[in-house]
């Protein structure tokens, strides 16, 4: 019965489970050194069954036994030998049972390798999704020190919004300058098509007024070219062959300037005597910088087809304004070591080059001519809809730094440093994408590089010494902009789209598994065995967009007077540097547009190059009383339909945050080492 036979197989399994508890007692037992204790332990009466119970399961014949039955046949060194079989059946030959060859059909037959078929219907991947990032970073700082060193009872009251002022009618002129400061943060495809129309609209207005070249002995200069550029290095306006460096243009900040580390003394150190008589003033030495490095990797393709149009904008735009007028009074009628202060400098460096892309030579798959093969089967991933790679930096440095003094000689040694600020923004960014060797754009393309740079400094100082024994240094300022565009991908790789690619978007669509022969025998494929393909139904949008801008103020007024101990004024040596500031902009952008040789284009392209390089001086003097001089109008821009940016109250629109402008003013002492 169907009972008795459970009941067996449970009670062949509690036997052998008893059988495993009792060997790991007697073992446990001879561990402790005892014997097992003889006297049976006592088991609790089991419980009376109920006569109620019942159970709901349908019971299933159960056959615990499996039969195995022999082959007829033992096999010993390819013969056969008859044995008796679970039937009794046996086989004689004529002379008993002698062995017998094995027939043929005992051999295993061969298997014959059916090769894989893959499926009609292609399996399609998801690519990779959307990227954007708006990065927006921010300095200010207002270091307004006042400082007297005399025991005068009327201290110095200094109002520097003069200073302000100046700044903010040369921002605003910057901005009209310079088109490409006044763009719009965006992410959208409706406002990355309109970017791209407005810059495009740009370059065909400044072609159609011819451009602008106005170059000033002074330094100023204004100049506007556009168009289908090749490769170019621009500084100031004059093409040349190869870009300075900035560690050949950097001020010397002298006192100001970061020390290296000494090396310490085992012993005290002692001095005898007061040392030397003399007094050293940094009031200027300020770094404002801005550098950031964009790698655009995000899809890598050797091969590109564009259904729609394709778009290519590499825009530049670098202004600089500054004004370093500055006033000297000796009181014995100046020297020839006061005014020899060195020049300020403005450098706008633009560099555009189009590299192609190398690649690590390795071997192609041949067949047996040693013809190079061609692919057989494909990836194929798809992205439905546009897809947009924008990166957005915008990096502002203000520096407020006027510093105003009355000092004089101790007869020891004395610093004095009211400047030497640092203001940094940095970024970097490195986009690792995929990669592809085929990438279909079944809407528009496009690649927008823009940078914008602006450097603004006023530095009119005005110094006032007793002895013609001083060094003044006044000037040795410089304004740095740097942009570089380094697109990968020669500009004369387009061609005109082939049918094999429309074949190749059905058979995407139809999801069918078949290569075109079209495609699979394009030449940019010989020696590879396997496509990977990317298919983007819409728009593809790269976008990178950089704006730096530096505004600093260093109006410095300084008063030497005599010291009220004549012995201090022995011998006295006074250095005075109220100039070195530094202003550097740093923008390289290395775009990965293709890796290979081929573009095929349904559309129309448009390719534009705008490059703005601007240069203001301004050359009204200074007076002992700072009264605000308006920025000389040097360059008109000839942008007819460039409406003129309307400003707020305030040197620099920081998202129309504009509570740091009305802070006190006056920072007293607040940077100076004495």
């Amino acid at each position: 019965m169907d009972v008795e036979k459970i009941s067996e197989i449970i009670a062949h399994f509690i036997g052998l489970f008893d059988t495993q508890i009792e060997d790991l007692r007697l073992r446990q037992s001879y561990t402790d050194g005892t014997l097992p204790d003889d006297k049976p332990e006592e088991q609790p009466e089991p419980t009376a069954a109920k006569d109620d119970f019942a159970s709901g399961l349908t019971m299933v014949d159960y056959a615990p036994e499996v039969k195995y039955i022999s082959s007829p046949y033992d096999f010993r060194y390819d013969q056969a030998y008859l044995h008796d079989d679970p039937y009794r059946v046996r086989i004689s030959g004529p002379d008993g049972h002698a062995p017998v060859e094995i027939p043929t059909i005992l051999r295993r037959p061969e298997i014959e390798v059916q090769p894989i078929v893959s499926p009609d219907k292609l399996t399609v991947h998801t690519g990779p999704g959307s990227e954007a990032t708006h990065l927006v970073q921010v300095n200010v700082l207002r270091d307004d020190d006042v400082l007297d060193m005399t025991n005068s009872s009327h201290h110095l009251v200094r109002d520097v919004s003069d200073v302000y002022d100046w700044l903010e009618q040369a921002s605003a002129k910057a901005d009209e300058l310079s088109p490409l400061a006044s763009l719009q943060r965006t992410e959208s495809t409706e406002g990355i098509a309109k970017l791209a129309d407005d810059l495009h609209a740009l370059a065909k207005t400044i072609e159609a007024n011819g451009g602008v070249n106005i170059q000033g002995a002074d330094g100023s200069h204004y100049v506007v070219i556009a168009g289908d550029q090749p490769d170019f290095i621009y500084v100031n306006g004059a093409l040349v062959t190869s870009a300075p460096h900035l560690e050949d243009f950097m001020p010397d900040r002298g006192i100001a300037a970061q020390k290296a580390d000494t090396e310490g003394t085992e012993g005290p150190v002692h001095l005898a005597g007061l040392g030397s008589n003399s007094l050293d003033i940094a009031a200027g030495a300020n770094i404002a910088a801005n550098i950031i490095d964009i790698l655009d990797t995000n899809v890598i393709s050797p091969v590109m087809a564009v259904m729609g149009d394709y778009h290519s904008i590499d825009a530049i735009s670098q202004i600089y304004v500054y004004a370093d007028n500055d006033k000297i009074d000796c009181a014995l009628g100046g020297n020839e070591e006061a005014s020899q202060s060195a020049l300020t400098i403005g450098r706008n460096i633009a560099v555009l080059e189009h590299t192609q892309y190398q690649v690590a030579s390795t071997p192609e798959h041949t067949n047996d001519n040693g013809d190079p093969v061609f692919p057989s089967f494909w990836r194929v991933s798809v992205i439905e809809g546009d897809v947009s790679f924008v990166h957005w930096t915008e990096q502002y440095n203000f520096l407020s730094d006027n510093d105003t003094m009355r000092v004089t000689t101790t007869g020891v040694e004395t610093t004095l440093v009211t400047g030497g600020n640092a203001l940094l923004d940095l970024a970097s960014f490195f986009g690792l994408g995929m990669q592809y060797d085929l990438m279909i754009v079944g809407g528009h393309a496009f690649d927008i590089n823009s940078i914008s740079q602006i450097s603004i400094l006023y530095d009119n100082d005005v110094v006032s010494t007793g002895a013609d024994s001083e060094h003044i240094q006044t000037g040795g300022n410089l304004l740095w902009n740097l942009a570089s565009i380094n697109s990968i991908g020669l500009s004369d790789r387009f061609s005109a789209m082939p049918d094999f690619i429309n074949e190749t978007i059905k058979n995407i669509q139809d999801r069918t598994n078949e290569l075109p022969d079209g495609l699979a025998h394009d030449p940019n494929f010989a020696g590879r065995e396997a496509l990977s393909v990317l298919y983007i139904t819409g728009n593809f949008m790269d976008v990178n967009v950089i704006k730096q801008i530096n505004i600093v103020g260093d109006s410095d007024i300084v008063h030497k007077v005599a010291s009220d101990v004549l012995a201090n004024n022995q011998n006295a040596t006074v250095s005075i540097d109220t100039g070195s500031n530094a202003l550097v902009n740093i923008a390289n952008i290395t775009d990965y547009d293709s890796v290979g040789h081929a573009t095929y284009l349904a559309g129309n392209l448009y390719s534009d190059t705008v490059l703005i390089q601007g240069g203001l001086v301004d050359h009204d003097q200074t007076d002992v009383n700072q009264n605000s001089h308006p920025l000389a109008n040097e360059v008109i821009a000839f942008l007819d339909d460039h409406d003129p940016q309307t400003t707020q109250d305030g040197t620099i629109d920081l998202g129309h945050d504009m509570s740091w402008h009305n802070g006190a003013v006056g920072d007293v002492m607040q940077t100076v080492v004495a």
